[in-house]
């Protein structure tokens, strides 16, 4: 990730300018980097994750091996949903694991069984069946599954 981040400066400063009013001033070296912003004579650290970096997420996915694709979606609908991402990863091997191990070919039949399978039943429920389905598109979307989005 750091990499992604590295390489992706300028635009990254351009987001932090537009979207915060803000000075980009580097960003933490952690297992998802966070973005330090200068505001008003404060600094703010805002993850990598946040919405207003979508288009670097979305080359990053392209760019990661499936592990960090994983770890930083896990980081994404943790934040999203307000739960640990330790759980969405768990929720994502699931996921993977279902798909293969029930031949599931379509989204709606995976999150039928993400929701209702005892492997995956009380992750799922921390994010609900909109969450749900928002990971498993977004898993379809990043290439961490291959199957129809609907």
């Amino acid at each position: 990730m750091e990499r992604i981040v590295r390489e992706n400066v300028d635009a990254i400063r351009g987001i932090v300018k537009r979207a915060f009013n803000g000075e980009y001033m580097g960003y933490t070296n952690d297992a998802i980097p966070f973005i330090r912003i200068r505001v008003k004579g404060g600094i703010i650290e805002v993850p990598i994750t946040n919405t207003v970096f979508k288009p670097i997420l979305e080359k990053a996915y392209k760019t990661l091996d499936d592990y960090e694709r994983r770890r930083l979606l896990a980081y994404e609908v943790g934040g999203a949903f307000k739960v640990h991402p330790f759980y969405i990863q768990l929720l994502i091997l699931d996921a993977i694991q279902l798909s293969q191990l029930l031949n599931i070919r379509t989204a709606d039949a995976l999150v039928r069984a993400l929701l209702e399978h005892p492997l995956s039943q009380e992750r799922a429920g921390m994010i609900g069946r909109q969450g749900v389905e928002w990971l498993v598109r977004a898993m379809i979307e990043v290439g961490l599954l291959a199957m129809p989005s609907s």
